[in-house]
């Protein structure tokens, strides 16, 4: 039945009774169950296809033509695309996420000088990489390592790191977090140098 070898009817005839239909009845029965269909009956809820034919609407849709070339939507021509605000260069945002890995490199070294340790907890590494973060938001990139060696010498200066207002501004712009609008700044810093 599933398969659509026999009817509904025959189904329960082989389910009730054990026996199976002749072949030849099987044909008529089987142009009889496609009537059915394509009348409605006998369509599946979930799954399956149906027998009902497509609206002419559907029809259309199918034989438009898609290019297979990227970019605007065909009849778009009267409307002016929007200029990016932003010109961001991935090379100048790998550069600025380098100079933030090295950040964090040089908060690891100086912690460990500073507590005269030889190997960071993972605890410890973990609220390094959150120190990191807040330098790059809140400060411009040349002040990272001062700043970074100031707060782990003094913690209570990271209490005073605050967002730097133009990252603030391109997180709002872009709807990015704060760290990933810090590296598209600090990239378009690297991109006036």
């Amino acid at each position: 039945m599933e398969l659509g070898l026999i009817t509904p009817e025959q189904g329960m005839d082989v389910i009730n009774k054990g026996v199976f239909p002749e072949s030849e009845e099987v044909g008529k029965s089987q142009e009889q169950f496609i009537e059915q269909r394509k009348m409605g009956y006998y369509n599946p809820i979930v799954g399956g296809v149906p027998m009902i034919e497509p609206d002419e609407e559907e029809e259309k849709k199918e034989t438009q033509n898609v290019p297979g070339v990227p970019g605007r939507p065909a009849g778009t021509n009267g409307i002016p695309q929007e200029v990016s605000r932003a010109n961001i260069s991935a090379e100048n945002v790998t550069k600025t996420i380098e100079a933030s890995e090295k950040l964090e490199s040089f908060c690891k070294k100086t912690a460990r000088k500073h507590f005269k340790i030889k190997r960071l907890n993972k605890n410890q590494n973990n609220m390094l990489e959150d120190l990191c973060k807040k330098i790059v938001i809140a400060k411009s990139q040349d002040e990272w390592e001062q700043v970074a060696e100031s707060c782990i010498k003094d913690n209570n200066k990271i209490l005073k790191l605050d967002i730097l207002d133009e990252i603030a501004q391109t997180a709002a712009d872009h709807r990015l977090t704060d760290y990933s609008a810090a590296i598209v700044y600090h990239s378009k810093k690297f991109s006036n140098e």
